[in-house]
């Protein structure tokens, strides 16, 4: 056992990461299966409160299983997979407009699609703020990439250049060692608790500039100073240097947290610029009193800020996206490298570009939903017809939502579990495929059995 230990950890260290296309191609799949289950949905329905497992079955085969192939047996082939899994969206797509009826008039429409006595009140614009399910959508894909990067580095038939890069070098899997104490749980507690420290005391400067400016000061002090040298090659005798790589990245998670922190201020309210136009609509108390016609002109800003604007956050975000790509691209033109296990400027840039793009990819998606809903709206004769994809994330991952903490704990103690198992390295790929299938299913079930719970671990 002792040996097969020691080729364990050969099998799953000193990895130098794959090239961010093939990253970014294999990720994808993440989009394509987003905009397969959007032309599934209304046949699939998505009652997360239904004691049926055909909802969460259906869902898991569209959103999950394709992504466990991306990243297992067909990760050398990621663009002929998005490109069968894009046939199947327009196959679905042209049946579902085959088999459409014809239009309604405009007076039988008004009279089916007209409330009744007995529906619910319309959702207040206030309770929907951050109800966003591209974004629920994108998070959970995240989770679920997350969840099976953690097991299935031990098997073979994970791409190596997939695994987690020690020092230099991108992969899909992001979680290591920080040290002999340290582990990443300490880096998420303090970030935040940094963050709100960095945020009192630089009111009024954006989060993004914050970010920038302290991955900025981060990166030469690694290259000004002795400090990369010390993080990577000093001699673990004392508490700092037994935790040197969670300490000396910290700066570079907290500039990450906070570019996230920025985007999401962006992207979850009805509009961008939200906060700004809220700012400038509030009264001045030291001003002259208020005219009945300004108060009239200020509410009337007031729900136009209220009003969403789809179209000009995906021209934010994909500006956001093309800036931090650009600069990605010239400091690896420069020699730059970039680097997990330091948090260095390279990996903060990196993570910024690949989180604005697959945002951006996310919200075109959810746009073409909304476009395709309408498209629909306009032919469709049932009254009974629910717009699915535009107001809703799939049930399984509003469950994974609802308790990604705990989803991740079920994944750990599974991978443990396991481990201790069986010889995973070994496993052939047909074997791991199954095991890796049921460990998916296990912690999607653990999320879906939580569903109606928000636990706080």
């Amino acid at each position: 056992m002792s040996e097969y230990k020691l080729a364990k950890e050969a099998f799953v260290s000193g990895q130098t990461g794959g090239t961010v296309l093939r990253i970014n191609a294999v990720c994808t799949t993440a989009l394509t299966t987003y905009a397969l289950w959007i032309v599934l949905a209304p046949q699939i329905g998505n009652r997360a409160n239904t004691t049926s497992l055909r909802v969460p079955i259906a869902e898991f085969a569209i959103l999950v299983v394709p992504l466990l192939l991306a990243l297992t047996i067909l990760s050398a082939h990621p663009f002929k997979l998005n490109l069968a899994l894009t046939f199947l969206i327009i196959f679905f797509r042209h049946r579902a407009d085959a088999s459409s009826p014809p239009a309604l008039s405009p007076v039988v429409r008004a009279r089916a699609f007209s409330p009744k006595p007995s529906d619910p009140p319309p959702t207040r614009p206030e309770t929907r703020l951050f109800l966003k399910p591209f974004v629920t959508v994108y998070r959970a894909h995240m989770m679920i990439m997350t969840v099976i990067c953690i097991l299935a580095v031990d098997f073979a038939v994970f791409p190596r250049e997939f695994a987690k890069a020690e020092t230099w070098g991108t992969s899909v899997e992001h979680s290591s060692e920080y040290g002999i104490h340290w582990n990443f749980f300490f880096t998420l507690g303090l970030v935040p608790i940094f963050g709100t420290v960095f945020d009192r005391l630089s009111r009024g400067v954006d989060h993004s500039w914050m970010g920038f400016i302290i991955t900025l000061v981060h990166q030469l002090l690694l290259d000004q100073t002795d400090l990369q040298y010390w993080a990577l090659t000093a001699e673990r005798n004392t508490f700092l240097t037994q935790n040197r790589e969670g300490i000396v990245s910290l700066p570079g998670y907290l500039a990450i947290y906070l570019l996230g922190t920025a985007t999401g201020l962006y992207v979850l309210p009805p509009d961008p610029y939200f906060f700004d136009r809220l700012q400038a609509l509030r009264p001045n108390r030291k001003g002259p009193p208020v005219t009945p016609e300004k108060k009239k002109e200020r509410e009337a800003r007031m729900q136009k800020a209220w009003k969403h604007k789809p179209g000009k956050l995906a021209s934010v975000l994909g500006s956001y996206a093309i800036l931090w790509w650009m600069l990605y691209g010239v400091m690896m033109l420069c020699g730059w490298s970039v680097s997990r296990r330091l948090a260095n400027m390279a990996y903060v840039v990196w993570v910024a570009a690949f989180n604005a793009s697959f945002l951006f990819g996310y919200l075109l998606v959810s746009m073409w939903s909304s476009a395709t809903l309408l498209s629909d709206s306009d032919s469709s004769t049932s009254p009974n017809a629910v717009p699915i994809p535009s107001t809703s994330a799939p049930a399984i991952f509003d469950a994974i939502n609802r308790n990604s903490l705990v989803v991740f704990l079920v994944a750990n103690l599974l991978t443990g579990l396991v481990n201790v198992s069986m010889q995973s390295m070994y496993a052939s790929d047909l074997l791991a495929l199954v095991v890796l299938l049921l460990y998916c299913g296990a912690c999607v079930g653990a999320a879906w059995a939580l569903r109606k719970k928000r636990l706080r671990i």
